[in-house]
């Protein structure tokens, strides 16, 4: 998630505000995260099912002198899948 831009409070001489001030800034602060929480939980870029699982050492393929490929220890194989939201 991007960072959210916090806008400054108005202040007056001395740094004191208003509660009116307060209570306007924190709607403005309170709506632009709620809106950013919102844009990002219904964003999905992309689905997908695993086809595979490189949980253990005899899991992994190996190259041509025969030593397993570590770097994929842990990983997964997937297809990535269309959905229909009707």
């Amino acid at each position: 998630m991007p960072n959210l831009l916090l806008s400054s409070i108005k202040t007056a001489v001395g740094g004191l505000t208003s509660i009116k001030d307060v209570d306007k800034h924190l709607r403005k602060t309170l709506s632009q995260l709620v809106k950013q929480i919102n844009n990002t939980h219904y964003a999905v870029p992309v689905l997908a099912e695993v086809k595979k699982v490189y949980a253990t050492e005899k899991d992994l393929e190996t190259d041509d002198d025969g030593i397993p490929k570590y770097e994929y220890l842990g990983g997964i194989e997937f297809k990535e899948v269309t959905k229909s939201f009707d």
